[in-house]
Parts: C-alpha cells; sequence; structure tokens
C-alpha cells in the first residue's frame, strides 16, 4: 500500500487484520510505524514496495503525487509484474 494517510492507513489496517502480506511505503515513516508493527514490511520507495506485488494500492493527495508514485523515476511501474 503506497499512501498511509487518512484514507490509505484504515485501508492498510483492514488488509492486514485479514491476513494479507502487505508492504507499506509512505513519506511520512511515523505512518508505517503501526503497520509494521502489525505485520507489514516496509519499503523505501513505491518501486521496492511494488517488486513482486499481485497489487498495489495507491492512496495519494492528488495526481501529481499519483503520477509521481506510479512513473516518477522510483514509481511502481518500474517493478510491477506483468498482469499484477
Amino acid at each position: 500500500m503506497i499512501g498511509l494517510g487518512r484514507m490509505g492507513g484504515p485501508m492498510t489496517d483492514h488488509v492486514l487484520a485479514a491476513g494479507f502480506d502487505t508492504v507499506v511505503v509512505d513519506v511520512d515513516e511515523a505512518a508505517m510505524a503501526p503497520r509494521v508493527a502489525a505485520g507489514a514490511v516496509a519499503a523505501s520507495t513505491p518501486a521496492a514496495a511494488a517488486d513482486g506485488a499481485g497489487y498495489v494500492g495507491v492512496v495519494v493527495l492528488d495526481d501529481a503525487q499519483a503520477i509521481d508514485v506510479v512513473d516518477g523515476p522510483d514509481g511502481v511501474l518500474r517493478t510491477l509484474a506483468p498482469g499484477a
């Protein structure tokens, strides 16, 4: 899950509670800490979060952030597997 703010954080909490393996990344490391404590793996970039993932959730503030997270230098398109 990329983006752990007001929407992404609770969404991630539900994914973790359902027992799914979860990788998280957020610009605010403090937002990742409780999710890591609950079993998530912290990633340093969106590309690292997407590496090997079957699903990637993106919950960010605006279009510019979404474009950067998906197609930026460290975006998910760098590592996301075909069909994911």
